[in-house]
């Protein structure tokens, strides 16, 4: 199945300037499972959001989700 991870502009850098990147996983698999799979740098993922409301690593995605995906929040 595939889930559609849209890009915040930090991420953006690992896709080579593209707003989303489409993830292949097989059914069953987490959030966190996607982002691994994904080749973002998992330690720079702050959350995650599906329709507004963030969603944890551990729940279940379904076919053709589309998660928007913020780096940690940082400064100085």
């Amino acid at each position: 199945m595939k889930v559609k991870l849209l890009l915040t502009s930090w991420f953006k850098r690992y896709a080579d300037g593209k707003d989303f990147l489409e993830v292949e996983v097989p059914k069953g698999s987490s959030v966190e499972d996607v982002l691994k799979k994904s080749g973002l740098p998992f330690d720079e993922i702050g959350f995650v959001h599906l329709d507004g409301k963030v969603k944890r690593m551990s729940e279940i995605v379904s076919d053709s989700e589309v998660l928007k995906v913020f780096t940690r929040i940082i400064g100085g």
